[in-house]
């Protein structure tokens, strides 16, 4: 992150002052006639560099071909770091988008915006997996050659198409992956940007009490409908989605709130954090410790947002903050 205030006296007040439209905490959203640009010029590098290094994760866990590299805890588990994303989602876009919905028209301008984002390359992939399909029917129907399933049946039928150009699959839809599997979470990710921009934009009080409710509310859902009704995962997709993100908007709001009030040993803390999170990959396969991930991943990020230890520099250098800037989405393209 690029910090553009100092520390000491008066440097909570001031960043206050020229970041916080809001209020002076950080957790308040501001009444529609306050609203501004929630100050875009921070650019949070660290981060840029954790999400480089997860996204290569996802990438190695969907590659589980790699034979004994996949034996690594971090790899095996690596599909926990879509949570991450989800999580990393809410705090950035708490940062970028918080106050900036003044009206109606800064909404839909913020939906467009995550359209183009999002669907493009979802889009693009989509579609050259009909084409693969379309060449598997050709091959069937005119030279019957048959190798497995079916053209455009099951998994990539026409009703699963339907749903995926429009990306309403990830909505608890199916019950398993279609067509590009790891999509899912683009479609549960983009209808919970629609909830985010609309709760920002009709809630005149305290947005992070608000959104750690929402998470609450969320995660409270998703494991009714796993461990209650015994759902497949996939059907709780969306309200897992939604549970991380606002835990990240809700971590955002702390974040300020600590940046501006409290002075913490932030070199030790991002040592403690990689420690934690090792661990935690590492034991993975209990349930109880996989629930507590996402506090685990807000806490991680809340760290790193101040870029105040000898990780972080390595985070903010590194290749790993390089490949962070490119858009997140081309992982699941690759994979």
């Amino acid at each position: 992150m690029t910090q553009t205030w100092s520390d000491g006296p008066g440097a909570g007040q001031r960043e206050a002052a020229t970041r916080q439209p809001g209020g002076q905490d950080g957790l308040t959203a501001p009444r529609p006639d306050q609203r501004v640009d929630a100050g875009a010029d921070l650019r949070f590098a660290a981060l840029d560099g954790w999400r480089g290094t997860a996204a290569l994760v996802v990438c190695l866990y969907h590659l589980s071909v790699l034979g004994t590299f996949y034996d690594v805890s971090l790899v095996q588990n690596g599909g926990y770091f879509v949570e991450f994303f989800f999580v990393l989602s809410g705090f950035v876009l708490a940062h970028a988008y918080a106050s900036s919905f003044r009206d109606r028209i800064s909404l839909a301008a913020f939906i467009v915006r995550r359209v183009g984002r999002l669907w493009p390359l979802h889009a693009f992939t989509l579609g050259l997996l009909v084409a693969y399909e379309v060449v598997k029917w050709s091959a069937l129907r005119f030279a019957d050659l048959r190798a497995g399933a079916g053209a455009f049946v099951g998994e990539t039928g026409l009703h699963a198409l339907i749903l995926n150009t429009f990306l309403l699959h990830g909505l608890g839809t199916f019950p398993m992956p279609t067509w590009n599997v790891p999509s899912w979470s683009i479609s549960a990710e983009f209808f919970t940007y629609l909830l985010f921009g609309w709760i920002c934009f009709r809630v005149y009080g305290r947005l992070s009490l608000v959104a750690l409710a929402i998470a609450l509310m969320a995660g409270a859902l998703a494991a009714f409908l796993l461990q209650v009704q015994g759902a497949a995962w996939l059907r709780a997709a969306f309200p897992i989605c939604v549970c991380n993100f606002f835990l990240g908007v809700a971590a955002y709001g702390a974040f300020r709130y600590i940046r501006s009030r409290v002075r913490l040993p932030w070199a030790y803390l991002e040592i403690v954090a990689l420690l934690l999170i090792g661990l935690a990959f590492e034991f993975a396969w209990l349930h109880e410790l996989v629930i507590v991930l996402p506090l685990l991943f807000a806490g991680i990020i809340i760290v790193f947002a101040f870029e105040e230890g000898q990780v972080s520099r390595v985070l903010c250098t590194g290749a790993s903050n390089t490949s962070g800037r490119f858009p997140t989405r081309s992982t699941w393209f690759i994979s």
